[in-house]
């Protein structure tokens, strides 16, 4: 890791505000994920789900939303259209 990096406990990267994407586009890194989980648990009868082994993500725990949008293709399309924008530019 870069060692300017290490200071930090979180960074927050909002494409939202850069490349007009969707609010839900934001990224959160942490240091560690497990602060993510605690904060995010949700603990009901239909959210149960068959227990997880150590290197499977439950992404329900670690955000608001119980399910995720497709937004990567919106990210990746814009990306590629700029990127193609830019090869026209040189």
């Amino acid at each position: 890791m870069n060692a300017r990096l290490r200071i930090f406990v979180s960074l927050s990267i909002d494409l939202h505000k850069w490349l007009f994407q969707p609010y839900e586009i934001g990224c959160l890194v942490v240091r560690r994920a497990l602060w993510v989980e605690q904060t995010f648990k949700v603990v009901s009868d239909y959210g149960k789900d068959e227990e997880l082994g150590e290197l499977q993500v439950n992404f329900c725990g670690r955000g608001m939303q119980l399910t995720r949008r497709f937004n990567a293709l919106k990210l990746w399309m814009s990306l590629k259209a700029l990127a193609s924008m830019l090869r026209k530019l040189e």
